[in-house]
């Protein structure tokens, strides 16, 4: 059990509401329907779902993140003739993504890419590490704010923050540690799950997107936006199809805000976190 100034909850909220002063920003949360797992109530919808998913990946070929993560890459490589591009994905498994954006990109950009994995599971740590040593890379046993901490500041070309946010006690703290790693114009790609979706008006606390205890924030565009803005970030991409209300995953493209006042944050959350308890 998480404990600490934020979280110390020995069942699920009630409500988990916007707090950026306390580094928190979230959304409704059923108590009540919490436990509700949607491969056993409903395994035929669940199914389908999983079939469409399967679907899209493999005969569609469609991978949004690998291919927005990609596209920023490649900007990078176009505005920098020569030298390393460092791409740092926090919650990285297995470091799945960083080889199949390798995949899609154009083999004298994939030559310099650096990819640094972050990644809280030792056994996923140790398997990213030799997937990422190869390219020049490495991976990082830690948890986000932490392992951040290990990066050079303004070094990181790219930051990935796929299913990470939703599950970090301090989201705040988190993007704040992530603005200190990123160059003047870097870019920082996020994803998480879309609490403004049609499905979750449908479903309610029955929503998939509801996972407690492993996911605790809970995201919708405007209340992203707002998280960004108070780590001293700007919302660089945020347009129909990233918060298409039909799916159930958000996606954002934040940059620097250099005229914002921001926080530095040491010591870390997760220390906090350990003397609290």
């Amino acid at each position: 059990m998480l404990r600490g100034r934020e979280m110390h909850h020995t069942t699920a909220p009630t409500r988990l509401y916007p707090a950026l002063h306390h580094d928190t920003l979230a959304m409704p949360f059923d108590a009540a329907s919490a436990p509700w797992d949607p491969s056993r109530c409903e395994p035929l919808l669940y199914g389908l779902r999983g079939a469409v998913k399967t679907f899209r990946h493999r005969f569609l070929r469609r991978d949004k993140l690998a291919s927005l993560v990609g596209r920023m890459v490649r900007d990078v490589a176009g505005g920098i003739a020569e030298g390393p591009i460092r791409l740092i994905d926090v919650g990285c498994a297995q470091g799945g993504l960083a080889l199949r954006i390798v995949d899609r990109l154009p083999h004298r950009v994939a030559n310099r890419l650096e990819p640094i994995g972050i990644e809280v599971s030792n056994h996923l740590a140790k398997l990213a590490h030799l997937a990422f040593r190869g390219r020049g890379g490495h991976c990082i046993h830690a948890n986000g704010v932490d392992g951040l901490g290990d990066v050079e500041r303004s070094s990181a070309h790219v930051i990935v923050l796929s299913g990470t946010l939703e599950h970090e006690v301090a989201p705040l703290a988190l993007l704040r540690r992530c603005r200190e790693r990123l160059v003047l114009d870097g870019r920082i790609v996020v994803k998480v799950p879309n609490d403004a979706c049609v499905g979750r008006r449908i479903y309610g606390g029955r929503w998939g997107g509801y996972r407690w205890p492993d996911r605790v924030n809970h995201f919708t565009p405007q209340t992203l936006a707002a998280v960004a803005r108070a780590a001293g970030l700007r919302v660089v991409r945020l347009n129909a199809f990233d918060r298409w209300p039909l799916s159930d995953s958000l996606y954002a493209v934040l940059g620097r805000d250099l005229s914002a006042a921001h926080e530095t944050v040491e010591p870390s959350i997760a220390c906090q976190l350990r003397k609290a308890a």
